[in-house]
């Protein structure tokens, strides 16, 4: 995912000055998650923030709802091992 930092917390590309950038760095992501990677801890949560960034508020409170569902004890804490 650090590749992405750019994006977040970043702030550069945009849609608007490098939007070929932008459409990029959302296939990463999209590709990412396909290959089984980001769906943990903290992962996820940047995952939630870039979905946020890209601008897609379904895909960001999906992600949300299953950190903090499935993946999270009832003080917030991590369940992932180890």
């Amino acid at each position: 995912m650090s590749h992405l930092y750019g994006i977040f917390p970043g702030n550069y590309p945009t849609t608007e000055d490098s939007a070929d950038l932008f459409e990029a760095a959302r296939t990463s992501l999209v590709r990412r998650l396909e290959a089984g990677g980001g769906h943990t801890g903290w992962s996820r949560s940047w995952v939630t923030a870039l979905w946020a960034r890209f601008g897609d508020g379904d895909l960001a409170s999906e992600h949300f709802d299953q950190l903090i569902t499935q993946f999270a004890t009832d003080a917030l804490l991590d369940l992932h091992p180890p």
